[in-house]
């Protein structure tokens, strides 16, 4: 009796040992294709979760990889995946990888400043082209953000047409930060931002961000009371024209032509635009006339794009303000 016990206790110790028996190691070399150089820092997956990278010298190792049929997913930025079916086996198994370079496709980045986001302790408001178009009929910028929270405007004409001015929580233009593409446009002198100067902005403008309070901004000294982030840097890739004519009361008119290469060349864009607005203005010798355009030239190849812009503008405002 004493013999059964013990042959019997000896397959049950067999039987709970098979499993770890058919587990075994599993070591590699992962290296570049081209070049034949180790690739330090490669993710290994095995099933689909990662267990490890490769060391300085593109060595890895699995301690025990259980019996049967895996599949081994070996991952390094700016190479292709590699994936390979792998057998568990309880001997050991020596693997060498190559891996062939490969691009990275992401979507398109563009630094335009300074923004605030979700993880900055700023209250912003983003505006998109979509949102100023709804309201672009002529008036000034300002006049485009009245809707916005906490933003006040005024026009000396009466129309919002010529000079206008925007306070952001009771603060005035010359301590709102303003700058477009990253580019401050306060005047060094008053520190204020003569919209009237670039009539019709708003039709180039991609987006515009406000910042209300202490922002993001990197231009001056922390007391701005807020700050406008305009950015144009919009990439059109289809030839494109267009034309906006509207009319108003108090014979405000404004008219413009934009126009687009799109690519050309695979490459290069070309983006273009002219302007004009008029109007008699509410109060009496309140007329405005004014004048602007805008153009700008791109090249852009891969992560790289590179931007001339130019724009100015005139006007005549008689003695409204």
């Amino acid at each position: 009796m004493p013999k059964t016990v013990l042959l019997a206790g000896a397959a049950l110790l067999g039987l709970a040992a098979a499993p770890a028996w058919a587990q075994g190691p599993v070591a590699g070399t992962i290296t570049d294709a081209r070049t034949g150089e180790a690739l330090p820092g490669a993710t290994i997956l095995l099933d689909g979760a990662a267990i490890g990278t490769t060391n300085p010298a593109g060595a890895f190792n699995l301690a025990s990889v259980p019996a049967g049929a895996h599949e081994l997913r070996i991952t390094f930025l700016g190479y292709e995946p590699l994936v390979r079916a792998l057998q568990g086996r309880a001997e050991a198994q020596q693997l060498s990888a190559q891996l062939q370079p490969g691009g990275v496709l992401t979507g398109e980045a563009l630094v335009t400043a300074s923004r605030a986001s979700d993880r900055t302790a700023t209250v912003y408001t983003n505006l998109s082209k979509q949102d100023l178009n709804k309201r672009n009929f002529g008036q000034d910028l300002p006049y485009l953000l009245d809707q916005t929270p906490s933003v006040v405007v005024t026009s000396d004409a009466g129309a919002g047409v010529g000079y206008t001015d925007i306070r952001i929580r009771g603060t005035s233009s010359t301590g709102i930060n303003t700058t477009v593409n990253g580019v401050p446009l306060n005047d060094p002198e008053s520190h204020g931002s003569f919209l009237v100067n670039l009539p019709d902005l708003a039709s180039s403008i991609n987006s515009i961000q406000v910042q209300r309070g202490v922002g993001t901004s990197q231009n001056g000294s922390a007391a701005f009371g807020a700050s406008l982030n305009i950015s144009t840097l919009d990439v059109r890739r289809e030839a494109y024209g267009e034309t906006q004519n509207s009319f108003g009361s108090f014979n405000t008119w404004k008219n413009n032509v934009s126009f687009g290469t799109g690519l050309v060349g695979k490459y290069f864009t070309f983006d273009g635009r002219l302007s004009r607005i008029s109007s008699d203005g509410y109060m009496n010798k309140a007329a405005s006339d004014l004048k602007s355009y805008y153009f700008s030239a791109g090249y852009q190849h891969k992560n790289t794009l590179l931007k001339f812009i130019t724009f100015s503008g005139r006007e005549k405002t008689y003695q409204a303000w």
